[in-house]
């Protein structure tokens, strides 16, 4: 984890982290199937592989543009529904982003 910061990491480079981490038993399938929904997020975003993303303050600020379209049409299940899964993202990255920046009193297994 130490060579992937999220705060400066291209959509190539994450997917990169990704496979490693999931080839190497950290991700589950599930997790790892989740975890690269956020490549074509990236792609939607119009951000090339090899650019670099700041990912924490995309989701950051994509799970707060979301609340508030939530807040303005509470009856609007899809809307919720994205809210919930940019908000997973998000509480992943997170997770990932706090092993890089202490790898060595950080276990990946904290990461569950």
């Amino acid at each position: 984890m130490a060579d992937y910061d999220l705060t400066r990491i291209s959509p190539q480079r994450f997917s990169e982290m990704l496979d490693r981490l999931h080839k190497g038993g950290v991700l589950t399938d599930e997790e790892f199937t989740q975890l690269s929904q956020i490549r074509p997020d990236l792609d939607r975003e119009g951000i090339d592989a090899n650019e670099s993303v700041d990912l924490l303050d995309l989701y950051s600020q994509r799970t707060q543009k979301l609340a508030r379209q939530v807040n303005d049409q509470p009856g609007d299940a899809a809307g919720r529904a994205s809210l919930t899964a940019a908000q997973r993202r998000l509480d992943w990255l997170q997770k990932l982003a706090l092993v890089h920046s202490s790898p060595d009193s950080i276990g990946l297994d904290a990461l569950a």
